[in-house]
């Protein structure tokens, strides 16, 4: 409890460690997914278990044994559309309305690592090991655009749609490439400074819009730039793990990362 700072439950389900978890807006829920393949749904208060939405099985290491299965989801804002996936390097929609699957969605040769959806609901991004990413149209279950950094095999890449949901920007090597989702037309890519890292491992849209915030690892840090100006406007440099684990606070004031060591940094 935020106000007397005491323990207000303890949720007990999964077993593994969890990927992500995310307060459902307006309805008393929770959405949590693990490494152990499955998505949950929790009631807040009282604090119990809903559903078990989705349960990926975990691939088999070599021997025998089994591994961690990195399960992933996204929210759209109205919270009618879910996107999941999982090990088995599907995109699965799920529609809450209707409380099932709608669409199985095929194209990744890797395993998935970041999932995007637009604000809207109608589209979603899914990035893979191997420098690809896939951009989906939730509504007609198909593929509409793919990026692949051919040369580039044990990267990944960020990507993140505008506040607006008319934008999907697109790390690309030592650029931001900008895909408008009406037309389905890119832009030409987006070169940043001199000092732009390779490869940015996360992107995030500042809410009101006007901002592009970029992560990358190996002490290249976060750096803001202007969107319409495409100008840098700060950067800090730290050593960062490959996988971004980082959120920006409603007011755009203050960045949350986890730096490596199980630090957490908070930037002005």
């Amino acid at each position: 409890d935020t106000k007397t700072g005491q323990r207000h439950a303890t949720l007990k389900g999964h077993t593994h460690a969890l990927t992500k978890i995310e307060f459902v807006p307006g309805n008393n829920r929770m959405l949590t997914a693990s490494l152990d393949g499955t998505v949950r749904l929790w009631q807040v208060e009282p604090a119990i278990e809903m559903k078990k939405l989705i349960e990926f099985t975990p691939k088999l290491e070599q021997f025998g044994s089994k591994a961690e299965a990195l399960t992933l989801f996204a929210l759209a804002r109205d919270c009618k559309t879910i996107v999941f996936a999982g090990p088995d390097r599907t995109v699965r929609v799920w529609d809450n309305s209707k409380e099932k699957e709608v669409h199985r969605l095929t194209g990744h040769d890797d395993d998935i690592v970041a999932l995007a959806i637009s604000p809207d609901g109608k589209y979603a991004a899914s990035s893979a090991k191997g420098s690809s990413v896939l951009v989906w149209d939730l509504v007609a279950g198909k593929k509409i655009h793919a990026e692949k950094l051919f040369a580039f095999r044990n990267v990944y890449l960020g990507a993140a749609f505008s506040p607006d949901g008319k934008t999907l920007a697109i790390a690309s090597f030592k650029s931001v490439r900008f895909l408008d989702l009406a037309s389905k037309k890119t832009q030409p890519p987006w070169q940043h400074s001199p000092d732009m890292p390779d490869f940015c491992n996360g992107l995030i849209y500042s809410h009101h819009g006007n901002w592009l915030l970029t992560y990358a690892s190996l002490q290249h840090g976060i750096s803001a730039f202007g969107v319409e100006s495409k100008a840098p406007l700060r950067t800090l440099k730290v050593d960062l793990p490959k996988a971004p684990c980082w959120s920006l606070s409603p007011d755009n004031k203050v960045v949350a990362l986890a730096a490596k060591g199980g630090d957490i940094l908070l930037w002005d």
